[in-house]
């Protein structure tokens, strides 16, 4: 077994250039596996970009709609309370609330 010089290793490390005296020894798979890593890395990275960029859009687009309907109705029923006769009234003032959801709306806005 040839020792190898460590000052040698070194400059043919850092002047990217294998020793090609080793790569008979490595089994063929594993050169195969290592090869497809960035091809795998990529498409986790494109589908993690993919769902980052649906929510973003679901955000800037859904959420701020969603709040001004609920503002909407928020207004709408206000004005049916007053405008109602009195039975009505009570009718409404009972439905005055916002569900949970449009309240949770209302607060990303």
């Amino acid at each position: 077994e040839a020792s190898v010089e460590f000052w040698a290793w070194l400059r043919d490390e850092i002047e990217s250039r294998p020793d090609e005296s080793q790569l008979p020894r490595a089994p063929r798979n594993h050169l195969v596996e290592i090869t497809m890593v960035p091809l795998r890395l990529e498409k986790l990275l494109v589908v993690g970009f993919l769902l980052c960029l649906d929510i973003l859009l679901h955000e800037l687009s859904f959420t701020p709609l969603q709040a001004i309907f609920a503002v909407c109705r928020l207004l709408g029923r206000g004005l049916a309370v007053r405008l109602c006769c009195r039975r009505r009234r009570e009718e409404a003032s009972n439905s005055f609330a916002l569900s949970v959801t449009e309240q949770g709306d209302v607060m990303r806005l």
